[in-house]
């Protein structure tokens, strides 16, 4: 016999019911747990990712618009006719000048003291009115020839006419350029330039251009998600931190710049940062070769994940302490209207086997099917005790009989000696009579 094969046979239903529907009741609450835990990790890691993701593009666009319109607002400012009369009078003043005929030394000497030949005070006042209510730090402009003819503010150079940003914008238009520390203003900034057109030749005849700090961009990059507390900064293709919480690694290659990932689309990455494992995610600016990059701490952005399994255990331990209380109940139970009067009709059983079918052997009828094997029984028990009756009653009537034979049969011997007796003497007396005739 196998091992539970011995166990059951020595074992009571209550125990058997018992044990092995707690048993079977932890493996299928274990299973449950488990296959829960891991459908609920997988939704919330891929929710966790997504919403790290959504920042990431949230903040993309953000930036891009941004940018967007910043350029927007200094084409609108170049179109303006103060700003057209103005390039126009830098044209003719340098024409007038013959400046183009000069080298680089001459004019900077002649314009060393504002790099500028501040040809219209007006303009330059409207200039310095923009600057304060906008993001701009600096503007200026430039005639055909790159010469400055106002500034906001004192520039480096009085011409730009060999400068690669000047010629790409009277060429295409307008340019922008990296971001970089500004050598007036000493900030983190980004240059926008576009060319001036005269309405009524269409000719680019200038460039106005425009430096802004990104601090204000930065603000607004911070505060696209600081109540998640992930970190949000930007980084460019070299892996260069440009905005970013830590103001004194700004235009570093960061650490981990070899594992972030830089892709057209949301990436995200598991990287061993500061803070220990983080889980990261980029979006690209477009147009640019720019990427935000969102990070948060595995034990933040997985918080939930966590949550989630203290729920998933704390609700299985319950499951399993109610249901072992129920299948406790459920045993007592099935012990007192089965086990217990199955196991009295089973001594009965044994004593009536061993000759005992007295008035005393008596149990509990139990329910259901066990309280029809108990009146069964019953029925049989008082069947056997009326049997046992009769055969008793059978074998006195039989002894009675038995005893009346045994004085009949005495009776009847003592007449078949009596008339045994009387014929001897009948004998006798024949003899005698006899022997007296004949004498």
């Amino acid at each position: 016999m196998s091992r539970i094969g011995r166990f059951l046979s020595h074992r009571s239903l209550q125990t058997t019911i018992v044990w092995f529907g707690i048993a079977g009741l932890v493996l299928v609450v274990a299973l449950g747990a488990a296959f829960s835990w891991r459908g609920a990790a997988t939704y919330l890691t891929r929710d966790a990712d997504r919403r790290l993701g959504d920042i990431a593009q949230r903040t993309a666009a953000l930036y891009s618009l941004y940018l967007r319109e910043r350029r927007a607002e200094l084409e609108n400012l170049a179109g303006s006719p103060t700003i057209v009369a103005a390039t126009e009078a830098s044209n003719r003043e340098s024409a007038r000048r013959n400046l183009a005929g000069m080298d680089g030394a001459a004019l900077e000497r002649m314009f060393g003291s504002s790099r500028s030949m501040q040809i219209d005070a007006a303009a330059e006042r409207y200039l310095r009115s923009v600057e304060d209510r906008s993001d701009f730090v600096a503007l200026y402009l430039t005639d055909a020839n790159g010469f400055t003819g106002i500034a906001t503010k004192r520039l480096a150079d009085f011409g730009h006419g060999d400068d690669a940003w000047w010629q790409y914008a009277m060429l295409n238009g307008s340019f922008m350029s990296e971001p970089r520390l500004d050598s007036v203003s000493g900030a983190l900034a980004i240059e926008i330039a576009v060319a001036v057109v005269a309405p009524a030749t269409e000719r680019r005849i200038g460039v106005l251009s425009a430096i802004f700090d990104l601090q204000r961009l930065a603000r607004l990059v911070a505060a696209s998600d600081a109540h998640t507390g992930a970190a949000v900064e930007i980084v460019d293709v070299q892996g260069r931190l440009i905005i970013g919480q830590d103001s004194s690694h700004v235009l570093m290659v960061l650490p981990i710049a070899d594992r972030i990932p830089r892709t057209d689309t949301v990436s995200f990455a598991t990287v061993q940062g500061t803070r220990g494992l983080e889980r990261l995610a980029t979006a690209r600016i477009s147009p640019g070769r720019y990427w935000v990059m969102v990070q948060q701490p595995v034990s933040a952005a997985y918080a939930s994940v966590r949550g989630a399994g203290r729920i998933i255990l704390f609700g299985a331990i319950l499951l399993v302490v109610i249901f072992t209380g129920s299948l406790l109940g459920f045993g007592n139970w099935l012990h007192r209207q089965v086990t217990e009067p199955v196991q009295e009709m089973a001594g009965a059983a044994e004593r009536v086997a061993h000759g005992d079918i007295s008035d005393a052997v008596t149990f509990h009828e139990g329910a259901g099917e066990v309280a029809h094997l108990s009146t069964a029984l019953h029925g049989m028990l008082d069947a056997l005790r009326g049997l046992v009756g009769a055969i008793r009653a059978a074998a006195d009537d039989s002894a009675a009989m038995a005893a009346e034979i045994g004085a009949s049969t005495q009776e009847m011997s003592a007449s078949r000696l009596a008339m045994s007796r009387m014929r001897l003497a009948s004998a006798d007396a024949v003899r005698t009579v006899s022997a007296c005739w004949f004498a």
